[in-house]
């Protein structure tokens, strides 16, 4: 149960003059007027705070009056304007203001509105909606604006206006139904979009370079009486070439036999009498399976005529030969496409009258089990795309998975006019999964004008095709959601660093330690660099360090030596990914997602480099017992993929008790060269510093804020001389204790921080896990008498005789410990006290990092 703030009477009914404006921002003057018949005198948005809430009238299409005091009684039971309590705590407390946008959701999926703390739906209505981010877990703007083009500039409120009359789609319909049962039983499949992997407009002019000196032509004919007009077709083929035909029947031999010797066609004829078993599909497979080891590529072709479906298909044939090789310029332009390096299958889209009735039919648990075979996990969410009517021109590479499987006739059920259901049928819808795990691409062509003058620069893979699906997990916990990656044959070795954020007001110690080993590793060795940005996007000016970094966008990348991709937006994009990429993670959630790209890798490449884990705390203890604590914890058990850098030796000590990697390397502390630079040696003044983060639990801050509160009415005398500094993030002031001088800095410039360590006398920093936290150590270095915690292994007394720590994190213990520090510090107020003081190094399990053993352990 949500426990929500009292709601009680307010006479100022508009609320302050900050709620008021962020009001005025919400309110849409049109919407609000349409609403009322009467004429508005004067400003509108005074009539609705003064009129229309009592009215139920909506100030906004995204803020519904009365919806939102019916699912909120205690707004409904309090004298208090509906948007009013929305903004001043409605949104805090999770409080939706419209049915289809989920204030939740939208501060969760999107970091940037979470930090900067703007009202959620404020943000949306003027950036939001255009950005097309999403307004709940269900409606995908993107998506939307595909089947409604008109709904560019505001696609949530084009549904409000009119999707919602006519049910018109917000989610991916071809998810919601992918895996069910149709009305005969079928499994509904994803099928192949126009705009994927779009089809090539053939025949193509000019020059044709042919990869192959040969070429088989493996054709199964069950009627012989069709095999002349084959021929015919088959006359077109360029290449010298060897036919080779099976049948089931002597007499069926002879006839085929006889038309072949009208045609001087053949380099080589082997005429086959095969078992009635598998259709087409086994006879090519099984009885011609030596010619795959003579013949570099192929041509499947069968005497097709579906007597099951009348005329409905009976153009069928000619459709798949007129594509494939209707004339000598097809041929040649087929053959091209199938010579390009990494092209393993090349056939002519499925026929106008075939396309709605592609499915799975009865056929997905054996097209799963088949598959699983050669290391394919199929699921419903997969695309499912084959060469209808099973004719196609492939590379004998491209089916070797598929011909190592050593099938039999035996398993191929006897011939008895089964039309769907059957290994045969399960085998040519898995054809290009077949292809796409001996590591080749594929083709799909096109004689309409429609069709693309050339393939498209990236290809997606059907292996890879379920990641469009964005798992429940990864829209709640949105900083989870996936990287989708398209494959590169790139030979350069690249390193991928993948950090949350680079925006300076955000970047704290753990990205800044990111970045200065990201850069010692690539100066470790011969890189290319690349930056993945997960969380915000990437805009205005990038850290000095990387001020040389070309910005480029998720899904339209252009290469480079030093490159930082903006991949905020990667619902749909997808990143290119090569057998080089090694990927450097600096939180669990980066992690998460550099794991799943060393999977992509594998599936891709069959091999993977390890991931560079940036270990800098134990994250899995920030959540409780949940769902991220899971994901987080899963992070940590890759350990034959993993090289762990660890940035403390407290760190490296207690991950060497719990798990287990590739290797290990541990990053000792150092001091920040521009803060010892910047120490002066200065007189202390009566300074308290405390390490202020609201946003990290860890932190402890309100244990923290009480323990000082506590000690100053505790000691007021004492309390009355002396400062407060909060420094870290901003916090609202009313949470600062009652002292004369309490400041909230929040984050500052580093030569600012310094001057205050300069001077400053006792300092707080409290951090709950196994990692010291480098502004405890900051603090002893400067010669501040610093109070932290213990945690396991953890004991900083060890590091500096300046530091002291709480065995229970209390406010009456940190208030002890404070009044004890606070006494030893009174005498050396108004003194210059030595600063740049040792921080001591500790014993380690791990090695000391090393940049170029940790980049060849990784690229091993």
């Amino acid at each position: 149960m949500k426990i929500f703030k009292k709601v009680g009477s307010r006479r100022h009914r508009g609320g302050s003059e900050q709620v008021v404006e962020i009001g005025r921002r919400i309110f849409d003057a049109g919407w609000y007027a349409k609403q009322n018949p009467h004429r508005i005198e004067g400003d509108p948005f005074k009539h609705y705070l003064k009129f229309g809430d009592r009215e139920g009238l909506d100030p906004s299409p995204f803020f519904l009056t009365t919806w939102y005091r019916e699912q909120n009684p205690d707004v409904a039971g309090a004298a208090v304007n509906a948007l009013i309590h929305y903004i001043e705590s409605g949104a805090s407390e999770g409080r939706q203001p419209h049915p289809l946008f989920d204030t939740q959701f939208y501060e969760a999926r999107y970091v940037d509105v979470r930090v900067s703390r703007v009202n959620p739906l404020q943000h949306y209505i003027e950036n939001g909606a255009a950005e097309l981010r999403w307004p709940n877990a269900r409606f995908d703007p993107e998506f939307y604006i595909k089947q409604n083009p008109e709904a560019r500039g505001n696609p949530l409120l084009h549904y409000i206006e009119q999707g919602s009359r006519y049910d018109l789609p917000t989610i991916r319909d071809d998810f919601r139904k992918a895996g069910h049962r149709d009305a005969i039983g079928a499994i509904v499949a994803r099928t192949l979009p126009n705009d994927i992997n779009p089809s090539v407009r053939i025949p193509f002019s000019g020059r044709h370079d042919i990869a192959f000196d040969k070429v088989a032509v493996i054709a199964h004919v069950f009627y012989p009486d069709v095999l002349d007009g084959m021929l015919g077709y088959i006359s077109n083929i360029p290449q010298p070439m060897g036919l080779f035909v099976s049948t089931d029947t002597a007499e069926k031999r002879e006839l085929i036999l006889e038309t072949i010797a009208k045609f001087d066609l053949f380099d080589e004829v082997d005429v086959r009498i095969l078992p009635n078993r598998g259709r087409d599909i086994a006879p090519k497979l099984i009885g011609f399976r030596d010619v795959y080891e003579r013949y570099p590529a192929f041509l499947h072709l069968h005497s097709k005529k579906s007597p099951h479906a009348g005329d409905v298909y009976a153009g069928w044939r000619d459709h798949l030969l007129e594509g494939l090789i209707g004339t000598r310029e097809i041929a040649l332009s087929n053959l091209s496409l199938l010579s390009e390096t990494h092209v393993g299958a090349v056939y002519r889209e499925h026929a106008n009258f075939i396309k709605p009735v592609i499915n799975w039919g009865y056929d997905f648990d054996l097209a799963k089990d088949l598959l699983k075979r050669v290391g394919v996990r199929l699921d419903a969410a997969h695309i499912l795309e084959f060469p209808s009517g099973s004719m196609f021109w492939a590379r004998s590479e491209a089916i070797r998975p598929l011909l190592d499987l050593g099938l039999d006739w035996d398993d191929f059920p006897p011939e008895e006019g089964q039309i769907d259901g059957t290994l045969a049928h399960a085998i040519e819808r898995c054809m290009l999964y077949f292809v796409e795990a001996a590591g080749f691409q594929w083709r799909r062509t096109t004689l309409a004008a429609t069709g693309k003058p050339v393939a498209a620069r990236r290809f997606r893979s059907l292996l890879s095709s379920n990641d469009d699906l964005v798992p429940l997990a990864q829209t709640s916990i949105p900083e989870t959601l996936r990287l989708m990656a398209v494959k590169t044959e790139s030979k350069a070795r690249r390193l991928n660093l993948l950090v949350p954020t680079l925006r300076p007001e955000h970047i704290f110690g753990g990205i800044s330690t990111a970045l200065k080993v990201f850069l010692e590793l690539g100066a470790a060795g011969d890189v290319d660099l690349r930056i993945l940005v997960t969380e915000t996007s990437v805009e205005g000016e990038l850290p000095i360090s990387l001020r040389a970094f070309d910005v480029q966008k998720l899904g339209m990348e252009t290469g480079g030596h030093q490159v930082v991709v903006d991949c905020s937006d990667r619902l749909y994009a997808e990143l290119e990914l090569s057998e080089q990429d090694v990927f450097v993670a600096t939180a669990w959630w980066t992690a998460a997602n550099a794991f799943r790209l060393l999977e992509k890798q594998k599936e891709f490449f069959e091999s993977a480099r390890k991931v560079i884990y940036l270990i800098q705390d134990y994250e899995s203890n920030f959540y409780g017992w949940s769902g991220r604590f899971a994901l987080a914890e899963a992070t940590y058990q890759y350990g034959y993929d993993t090289v762990a850098v660890f940035n403390s030796e407290e760190l490296a000590n207690f991950f060497s008790q719990r798990y287990s990697f590739s290797s290990s390397y541990m990053l000792p502390y150092s001091p920040n060269e521009k803060i010892a630079a910047a120490l002066a040696p200065v007189p202390r003044e009566p300074i308290i510093l405390f390490y202020s983060r609201p946003s990290a639990t860890r932190n402890c801050f309100e244990i923290g804020l009480d323990g000082i509160a506590l000690w100053a009415r505790r000691n007021p005398t004492i309390a009355a001389d002396w400062k407060l500094y909060c420094i870290g993030e901003r916090f609202p002031e009313q949470l600062l204790p009652r002292l004369p001088e309490a400041l909230i800095t929040g984050k500052m410039p580093l030569e600012e921080y310094a001057g205050l360590l300069s001077r400053a006398s006792v300092g707080v920093s409290l951090m709950l896990s196994p990692h010291p936290s480098y502004p405890p150590l900051e603090m002893a270095f400067a010669g501040v008498r610093t109070i932290t915690n213990g945690y396991e292994c953890k004991d900083l007394t060890q590091r500096s005789s300046l530091i002291s720590s709480l065995d229970v994190v209390t406010a009456e213990h940190l208030a002890d410990e404070l009044e004890r520090v606070v006494g030893k510090a009174l005498s050396d107020l108004n003194k210059v006290t030595a600063i740049r003081t040792p921080i001591a190094d500790l014993s380690s399990s791990a090695p000391r990092y090393a940049a170029r053993d940790v980049l060849e352990a990784a690229f091993s």
